[in-house]
């Protein structure tokens, strides 16, 4: 679904002028008569599954990758991470849990890994089960 980021009337080259209402989904004749500069200025993707991580959900990850991690081996284990993940939620793709892996091994003291950006209440997770080990 696409809808109106502002509230705008547009006069197209030919035709009516279109008016867009922000946060109201935009019809698909609309759309065809914009070009690529307006849809890009006046419209977005409206994303309707998009869910914030729980308090459970970042803890229950904490405590998967500080549990199932072998830092002799240089290993995160993703895949059985995300496979005990998904025994007790079925709320993020496995990409997203992916993520949420990458995050715990960017403040895990021993990984060299940098870039990501990390959630604060991530960290603080990772923080109450092992102080010494994970941390910004």
């Amino acid at each position: 679904m696409i809808i109106a980021t502002k509230t705008v009337t547009i006069n197209p080259i030919k035709g009516r002028p279109i008016a867009l209402v922000k946060g109201v989904q935009v019809k698909v004749g609309q759309l065809n008569k914009l070009s690529a500069r307006q849809k890009a200025d006046y419209t977005e993707v409206a994303v309707k599954t998009r869910r914030t991580w729980t308090e459970d959900e970042i803890e229950l990850i904490a405590s998967l990758y500080h549990t199932m991690t072998d830092a002799t081996n240089n290993g995160e284990n993703a895949p059985a991470i995300i496979a005990a993940f998904r025994d007790v939620y079925d709320t993020h793709t496995d990409s997203a849990v992916s993520m949420m892996v990458g995050q715990c091994k960017a403040v895990d003291s021993y990984y060299d890994a940098v870039g990501l950006n990390i959630s604060l209440a991530l960290v603080c997770a990772l923080e109450n089960i092992d102080n010494n080990r994970y941390g910004v």
